[in-house]
């Protein structure tokens, strides 16, 4: 191979196994399409003013000032923006600033098409939306291994006047560092509703249809006087809605499906979720339809907060398997309460026997013998817990399984004493992108591996990982495009991994 063409391969090959905040191993995203290297502020400038179908535009790890040349908006359909190392503090774009007086309707990324990535960069010092859907056709936009912190107003924002179907967020970081003023400058007219500093969240959509939201952190999304809006805020008729298996510390609201004072959601879905809560309410539901509220963990004795699960004017609602802090609030909404353990600030003796480190939001259970261990019922759409690892028998109370390894392939299928291992994709059926799970011995170490898909007649559809074996836990993410970066027809396919002379498949199906 020459060598600058091997040097733009190393250059571009992200590194695997980055690690959350909250200790979950991010899949590797295979890089696609025409790649647009980009450095500095300028080149990033250039590179969306010229923005087309198909190009991942690349950013070199650094720190990129965008204040000047805001908005950086997102036209044309298919297109990535992504960090080039896969750690999201590599690559720091800085907006006008968290407490700005100058542009205080600020907005860092406005995306106007669909099928849309963000990866593994840092968007930071923004005062009112950091990454908003603007209009038309919003689909399939996902945020993976993305680091939002300190923004003043909305981390990510779906108004009501658009269609935003089918999105996924994933691995990523929600975090202010900063609180807003109680008297926030600038804040008149329009913007009146922010004067108080409360007016913050960490993602506010509104008419979002089948988004997934899951393993990602929130932490300390707060108002100036503890009555910031919920992190992870999803109403004005947000339907089929799944939050799962992501972390919540220290918010002011972490879940709330619908809007006290305006519309709610149809169908929505939490499950698995840790939540140390912050000063008001675990998760809030008001003026929605079949809400699903399973297998959640919360629980803090660190404040005085209320961690409750609060109802108003919620029909049908389905709240099972839940460890709740200080219970369920309700006005005359309808619902199904059954397997759920209510327990007190002060209680936290007990806590402390039932729960790993609850400062750091460890809600992991740790005695096969405390009240949630099979106290649960069998729910049909709870099959995994917070790590991922599935349930079995009869369920535990809250997010975590019992008992329980820090394996990431656990519960796949995979044990400790099995060899070359494949695990079947997650989810399947899938739609565009599936997570692959495999183990290594250490025998294998150094052979070629490689993970491969075909059709069934036999024909190579795409090789999405080959790389020297190392022993352990991995997974690898294959996106529903073949080896062109066209998106593959609905179907069944082979998925196999190949180490050295051993080859281990499975099936996955691909759903349009």
């Amino acid at each position: 191979m020459p060598l600058f063409i091997m040097l733009v391969c190393m250059l571009w090959i992200a590194p695997s196994g980055y690690v959350t905040f909250d200790g979950k191993t991010v899949p590797d995203l295979p890089l696609s399409g025409t790649v647009v290297n980009v450095s500095n502020v300028s080149q990033l400038y250039m590179a969306l003013r010229n923005q087309q179908a198909g190009q991942t535009i690349v950013l070199a790890a650094g720190q990129y000032s965008v204040g000047s040349i805001e908005f950086l908006d997102l036209t044309v359909n298919n297109i990535t923006v992504r960090g080039a190392t896969g750690n999201p503090a590599d690559v720091v774009l800085i907006g006008k600033g968290f407490e700005n007086c100058i542009d205080v309707e600020e907005e860092m990324f406005r995306v106007f098409a669909q099928d849309i990535t963000f990866a593994a960069m840092t968007l930071s010092e923004v005062r009112c939306n950091c990454v908003k859907f603007q209009g038309g056709v919003n689909n399939h936009t996902i945020f993976h291994n993305m680091r939002f912190l300190n923004v003043g107003e909305r981390m990510i924002k779906a108004p009501g006047t658009l269609v935003a179907a089918q999105c996924t967020l994933r691995y990523c970081h929600f975090e202010n560092t900063k609180l807003p003023s109680a008297i926030r400058c600038g804040s008149s007219g329009a913007d009146s509703i922010d004067r108080d500093g409360n007016y913050i969240a960490g993602m506010d959509i509104m008419k979002g249809d089948g988004w997934v939201i899951h393993d990602n952190m929130f932490l300390n999304i707060k108002g100036a006087t503890g009555m910031g809006r919920a992190a992870t805020f999803l109403w004005g008729q947000s339907q089929n809605m799944i939050v799962e298996r992501n972390t919540y510390i220290g918010c002011d609201r972490s879940i709330a499906f619908g809007n006290f004072g305006g519309s709610g959601t149809i169908g929505c879905t939490a499950r698995n979720n840790f939540i140390v809560p912050g000063t008001t309410n675990a998760i809030e539901i008001a003026n929605s339809t079949g809400p699903f509220i399973f297998n959640n963990t919360s629980f803090s004795a660190l404040s005085t907060n209320s961690g409750t699960i609060w109802l108003y004017n919620t029909q049908n609602a389905e709240i099972k398997n839940n460890i709740i802090c200080n219970g369920i609030s309700s006005d005359a909404s309808t619902a199904d309460t059954a397997h759920n353990i209510s327990l007190g600030r002060s209680q936290r003796s007990l806590a402390a026997r039932w729960f790993g480190d609850e400062a750091q939001a460890d809600l992991h259970i740790k005695s096969d013998t405390c009240a949630p261990v099979d106290a649960g019922t069998t729910l049909s759409s709870v099959t995994d817990d917070w790590d991922g690892t599935m349930r079995t028998g009869t369920y535990d109370i809250g997010a975590d399984e019992s008992p329980f390894t820090h394996n990431a392939i656990q519960g796949y299928g995979i044990t400790e004493t099995d060899g070359l291992a494949l695990a079947g994709p997650e989810p399947n059926p899938f739609n565009p992108v599936t997570i692959l799970r495999y183990k290594v011995p250490h025998t294998m170490a150094g052979n070629d591996l490689c993970i491969s898909v075909h059709d069934m007649a036999g024909r190579a559809i795409r090789t999405v990982h080959r790389a020297a074996a190392t022993p352990g836990c991995h997974a690898a993410l294959w996106d529903g495009l073949d080896d062109n970066g066209k998106p593959i027809p609905s179907g069944a396919y082979v998925i196999s991994l190949r180490c050295g002379t051993n080859v281990k498949s499975v099936m996955g199906l691909f759903r349009q």
